[in-house]
């Protein structure tokens, strides 16, 4: 358990394999379950004895909270987890932060919140642009078409400044990419209804540092894993392997 920046208690749920071996922070998607939505990452973790940390979102699981922010305040979340963890396993542990769905876009939107350099990377599976814009792609699918499209988005942020005192246009993970040199790994599925594939290429140009994209063909929404498990243990295994041997071969006094 720790206390968020605004005392907040958040639970996380972690799993220790091997000490000073990396560090997965994982976050589930919204309304989801970290045991649900972490099973991927479990696994993978536990086959190469990678350390693995299920965090529950503020107002989600065990953690506390009146209500999802959906991403303005989580970004922040993220950042007091990574301090967590270098406060028990010091500055020199490889980090590695995940997530799926809401969880991936937030891990995603905390890239620019001056992470501290035992983040090694970043993997993004089936994420989003901005809270504002999934929003819109999902509403404009429900009302009538002589309805505006922007009307919905604008009156639900007009309702989280007056009742909820934050903004979700800060809930942007492409404009946080662009502030970030953070190596990321996108995972998206082809035929993503929710979060479609434009927003991966979308988030994909956006972002400012070494970055990969891996399509997972037939895969809807949270679908990547069940559709493609072998590639996609493949590309996280591979992603991380390789963030690991760069680190080590940036370290002076070690040989590639």
């Amino acid at each position: 358990m720790i206390q968020a920046f605004d005392n907040t208690k958040l639970i996380g749920h972690y799993y220790e394999r091997e000490k000073g071996a990396p560090l997965i922070v994982f976050f589930h998607g919204l309304w989801g379950h970290s045991y649900l939505d972490g099973v991927p990452i479990y696994r993978i973790t536990q086959k190469h004895n990678w350390n693995l940390l299920l965090c529950d979102l503020r107002a989600q699981g065990d953690s506390e909270g009146e209500f999802s922010t959906l991403g303005v305040l989580e970004k922040y979340d993220c950042l007091d987890w990574v301090e967590w963890a270098q406060n028990r396993f010091g500055d020199k542990n490889p980090i590695f932060l995940m997530g799926v769905s809401m969880g991936a876009s937030i891990v995603m939107m905390s890239s620019d919140l001056e992470l501290p350099d035992s983040v090694y990377g970043i993997i993004d599976d089936c994420g989003f642009t901005s809270t504002l814009d999934v929003i819109k792609q999902n509403n404009n699918k429900q009302i009538s078409k002589y309805i505006p499209k922007n009307l919905v988005p604008t009156m639900l942020n007009v309702g989280t400044k007056i009742w909820g005192s934050f903004d979700l246009s800060d809930a942007d993970a492409c404009k946080a990419l662009a502030h970030t040199d953070i190596p990321l790994l996108i995972i998206h599925g082809d035929e993503d209804m929710k979060a479609p594939l434009s927003m991966a290429y979308k988030l994909y140009d956006s972002c400012n540092g070494e970055k990969q994209l891996y399509i997972v063909h037939g895969a809807d929404h949270t679908e990547n894993y069940r559709k493609d498990p072998g590639g996609y243990e493949k590309i996280v295994t591979k992603f991380i392997e390789e963030r690991l041997r760069q680190k080590k071969c940036q370290t002076p006094g070690t040989k590639p």
